[in-house]
């Protein structure tokens, strides 16, 4: 890998992390911010047993869950870190 093409991956992960929480709101409609607050005090609950970011505590549940899961979820549920990070307050939704 030369050094410009480092910088592209973490570029690339972040894109798809936005990605799917316009899927997720898309997907979810009118529950979407409900949903994000459920998901945000799962997340809190990995966090607060585990350390880390929300992303973190976001991929923990995801690697748990991988085997009962729909791809569904784990777009709810990477979203749900999203918006943990950077909220999106022109919807109204704090997270």
């Amino acid at each position: 890998m030369n050094q410009r093409s480092k910088p592209t991956r973490p570029v690339l992960i972040v894109a798809k992390l936005y990605e799917m929480r316009n899927r997720a709101r898309l997907l979810m409609g009118e529950r979407y911010g409900e949903e994000m607050q459920r998901l945000r005090r799962v997340i809190q609950v990995v966090q607060s047993e585990r350390g880390g970011s929300p992303l973190s505590a976001d991929t923990k549940i995801c690697q748990a869950l991988a085997s009962i899961t729909d791809g569904l979820d784990v777009v709810l549920i990477m979203a749900a870190a999203v918006e943990m990070i950077e909220p999106r307050e022109e919807e109204g939704f704090r997270a």
